[in-house]
Order: structure tokens, then C-alpha cells, then sequence
């Protein structure tokens, strides 16, 4: 009896011990990964987090994005205490450092395995050198979207039907339609309080000085097959004559050079006649609720670019840089397991899926959005509220134009005429800064110049003694020749 008691006991403990290794194979691999900040709307918990769930699902992978506050110093510490997450986001600054440690993963025997996937998805484009430390890529491949292909100008349609003016194609234009609005009190308050021309910073004011084949800024450009800098371009004194004559007509917000919320605040309020903004700053449904609330009758239209009358120069708006792959992107922890790569690998291939690009775009079929007969999709109301963290979540990127379409279809036109305005092209992110060379210093300098001179602070004939200060005491001639060893594929035909 004692035998057979005891052959029951070891049947049972072995038959749970069985079970117990059946869990533990089943379990699913988990892969961490730190993400910058917490977005709007991150669920809070993990059974709340509809991506994470789907993953898991259709993967049989764990993957835990997590925030990190005050990313860059948290990050230092945990790959300093060995204690970094499997997967993680950095600039290619910050690549390089933990790259030359030997942190992070060389990636390039993946490309044809693992992460072929990608390309396929977006194309070779997306192989660009930001990827690379000594001709190893480290950087997980990405179709980056531009944020300065973001911007436009607005003005007050409605205003303008008033007045009877048409939107400005020239800087001369702009000035007067500009100065008709601010002039008219259209707001009928009986204070000459209305703002004729706003927007972000120096970045606004590009919008006039680029008609003029120039920028404020020292942008890195190539003209006749050479590299030089907008600021040696020879409209940039007509273009600063052409800004100051805004100024003197007090047709410049005060704030522009002031803090973003300011100017998105004034544009929202609609006293304004042109205001150069990011379209997602403006025209998606919230915002247009707030500045309806305001302003019952408000119509925005939008504009640009501006001409000029200087020969050869083209109708341009925006600063776009062309090496547009180079947004902060995700690395792979150097230590970690074959069986851990293969679940990376098999998110991102999921990633890369119709049904995972769209659950990171607008969420999940049924729940989130709906197609409809004609074959559009429509967000339901629950995936309005519920899908408001998933870009965090669009770690190989995005195809930009269907994604915002998909997102935001209450701001298709202005999107569309975005993503299609021509731009000034510029190349500072292709080139490679030596260590001992302070382009910061460099920076910092023209920025404060540049302002004091559209202020009026600085006569704008003193420009040429600017420039004599940038090579005598920034090594400006330094920075030119570093430049001009960029390799670069001409996106424009008058850059060749």
C-alpha cells in the first residue's frame, strides 16, 4: 500500500513538474524597449495596450515599450550599470559613442535576413550613411517623415473675401496684403491690434528670405555644382532689407522670436493676416474646434511659396533638409540572446505587414477604423480617443501621405499642398563635423546676428563685415571646406 501511495505521490509531482516546464516553454519571449517621454494617452497598464496586446498575438512576442523620462541621462546610466533595455532610440551622435563601445549590435549582417523586410517595404532609400559607424549600420532602417515639410502659410480667408485680396504670390504682395489686414480693424474692436505677419521664429521669416535664394540661417546648400552656405548667397542683403521693411511697418508679431505657444496662441485667436505654421498645429479637428470657439466666421486659407524679383531665383518655402533619414532611431542591445533577435525580428516583420502598418497608423480594423464601400477608411470615435500614443509605436517610420490621410482627413488639402510645395533644399546633416571643429559656436554667433540685423539692431550694411567676422573668427573657411567634401545626389536641377 506504502509502494503504491508513493508511486501515486511521484506520478503526481512529476506530472506537475511536467506542467510547470510546458508553461515555461510556452511563455512567451519578452523584449524590452525604452522609448523618449510618455505620450498623450499611453495606456495604463499592459492589458489596457491594444498594440502590445496585438503583438503578442500575432507574434507570440512580449514587447514592453516603456518611457523614460529625462531619456538621454536615464539611458546613459542604465547601458553604464550594463542594465540597458533590448532595444532603445538615439541620435546617430549617441549611436557612434555606444557603437565605438561595442553597446550595440552590428546590424549589417541582417540586412538580407532579418531587417530585409524593410527594405522591401520602403526601398533602398531608406540605406542611408546616418546608419552607419565605420561602415557598420547599428541604426534600425526607418522612412522618416519631414517635420519642416510640415509648415505653410496661413492667412484669413475670410478677412481677405472682405477686402477683396487675393492670396500674395510675391514678397511685395505678401508686405501688402499683410498691411491691408493690419490696417482694416476687421475685428471691430477700434484698437490697430490685429498682427499682419506671424510665426516661429527665424524659421518664419524664411518664407520671405528664401524668394530671395537665401535663409536665416547657415544653411548648407549646393548651387553651379559647388557647396557653399546661404549666407553667402547674394540676395541675402535684399532679403534682410526686404524683412526689416516688415519690421519698420510694425507688421511683425512681437513675439515671433518669443515661444511657440505665444504664436500658436495669436494664430488660434485669428488676429492675424499671415501666420507660418505647421498645418498640425492649426488644422487638425481639436485645434479648428478651438479657434471656431473664438472666431465663429474664421476660414483659413494658405499660401507660397513667395517670388521675388531676383533673377534665377525660384518660388520656394521651407527649410528641408535632404538627408531626410535622419530622425532619432532604434538599436539593438549588443547582448542580446539569438532567441531574443529572432523575436525582434519577427516584430518588425509584423511591423512591416499591411495589418501592422495600419495598427500603428490608425489602430485595429473593426475597433478602431472601418473601410467603407468606396474604399476609404473612417476612424471610429473610439479610435480617435484610444490611438493617440500609437505613433510611438511606428518605429520603422511611416508613408506619410497615406498615414496623415488616414489620420487626419479634416486637413487632406492643406496636407496635400504641404507635401507638394517645393522647398529649399539644404545639406547640413550630410556633413560630418570633426571633433575639433565648435560649429555650435559657430551657429550660436550667426543666429544672434541674423536676428539683430532683421531687428533693425544691426544696419544691413554692415552684412559684409559679418561675414569678414564669421572667416576671421569662426574659421569660417574651415567649415566651407569640410562642406564641400560632401558626396551628394542633386534633388534639383538648378543644384547641378
Amino acid at each position: 500500500m506504502f509502494k503504491r501511495t508513493l508511486s501515486l505521490i511521484l506520478c503526481a509531482v512529476l506530472a506537475l513538474c511536467c506542467l510547470a516546464a510546458s508553461a515555461a516553454a510556452e511563455a512567451p519571449i519578452e523584449i524590452t524597449v525604452a522609448m523618449n517621454g510618455t505620450p498623450t494617452g499611453w495606456p495604463a497598464s499592459e492589458d489596457e495596450n491594444f498594440i502590445q496586446q496585438q503583438i503578442l498575438e500575432k507574434t507570440g512576442v512580449r514587447f514592453v515599450m516603456s518611457p523614460l523620462d529625462n531619456y538621454a541621462q536615464t539611458l546613459n546610466l542604465l547601458v553604464a550599470n550594463d542594465d540597458a533595455p533590448d532595444m532603445f532610440i538615439v541620435n546617430a551622435d549617441t549611436m557612434r559613442t555606444y557603437a565605438a563601445q561595442d553597446m550595440l549590435l552590428d546590424l549589417t549582417p541582417y540586412k538580407e535576413t532579418g531587417l530585409k523586410c524593410i527594405f522591401d517595404k520602403f526601398g533602398d532609400s531608406v540605406d542611408t550613411p546616418y546608419l552607419y559607424y565605420n561602415d557598420r549600420m547599428y541604426m534600425i532602417p526607418t522612412n522618416d517623415y519631414q517635420d519642416n515639410a510640415y509648415y505653410t502659410m496661413y492667412f484669413r480667408q475670410d478677412w481677405a473675401d472682405k477686402l477683396n485680396l487675393q492670396a500674395p504670390t510675391t514678397v511685395e504682395g505678401l508686405f501688402e496684403f499683410c498691411s491691408a489686414i493690419a490696417a482694416a480693424d476687421l475685428d471691430q474692436n477700434g484698437q490697430k491690434d490685429t498682427i499682419g505677419f506671424t510665426g516661429y521664429g527665424l524659421q518664419a521669416l524664411d518664407a520671405i528670405a528664401n524668394a530671395y535664394d537665401a535663409g536665416l540661417g547657415n544653411y548648407v546648400i549646393v548651387r553651379d555644382n559647388k557647396v557653399t552656405s546661404s549666407l553667402l548667397q547674394p540676395g541675402m542683403k535684399d532679403a534682410l532689407t526686404m524683412i526689416r521693411k516688415f519690421f519698420e511697418a510694425g507688421l511683425v508679431d512681437p513675439d515671433i522670436l518669443g515661444a511657440k505657444s505665444e504664436i500658436k496662441a495669436h494664430t488660434l485667436s485669428g488676429n492675424f493676416g499671415v501666420s507660418v505654421m505647421k498645418w498640425s498645429d492649426i488644422s487638425k479637428a481639436a485645434y479648428l474646434t478651438q479657434a471656431h470657439e473664438i472666431n465663429p466666421d474664421l476660414v483659413y486659407g494658405w499660401c507660397g511659396p513667395m517670388a521675388s524679383e531676383i533673377e534665377g531665383a525660384e518660388s520656394v518655402y521651407g527649410i528641408l533638409d535632404y538627408n531626410r533619414n535622419t530622425r532619432d532611431k532604434y538599436v539593438i542591445n549588443a547582448n542580446v540572446s539569438e532567441e531574443k533577435l529572432e523575436a525582434i525580428f519577427k516584430v518588425l516583420q509584423y511591423l512591416c505587414t499591411d495589418e501592422g502598418s495600419m495598427m500603428v497608423y490608425v489602430g485595429l480594423e473593426g475597433d478602431h477604423w472601418q473601410r467603407n464601400a468606396d474604399n476609404s477608411i473612417t476612424m471610429t470615435e473610439r479610435g480617435k480617443t484610444e490611438t493617440l500614443y500609437a505613433y510611438k509605436y511606428q518605429i520603422l517610420g511611416r508613408e506619410e501621405a497615406a498615414y496623415l490621410a488616414l489620420k487626419f482627413p479634416e486637413a487632406s488639402d492643406v496636407v496635400a499642398y504641404c507635401l507638394n510645395t517645393p522647398r529649399y533644399i539644404i545639406y547640413n546633416k550630410s556633413v560630418e563635423i570633426p571633433t575639433d571643429f565648435y560649429l555650435s559656436d559657430l551657429e550660436n554667433y550667426v543666429n544672434m546676428q541674423l536676428i539683430a540685423f532683421v531687428k533693425g539692431e544691426r544696419p544691413v550694411a554692415e552684412y559684409d563685415q559679418f561675414i569678414d567676422e564669421l572667416y576671421k573668427t569662426y574659421d569660417f573657411q574651415r567649415y566651407l571646406d569640410i562642406c564641400a567634401c560632401l558626396l551628394y545626389t542633386s534633388p534639383s536641377p538648378r543644384d547641378r
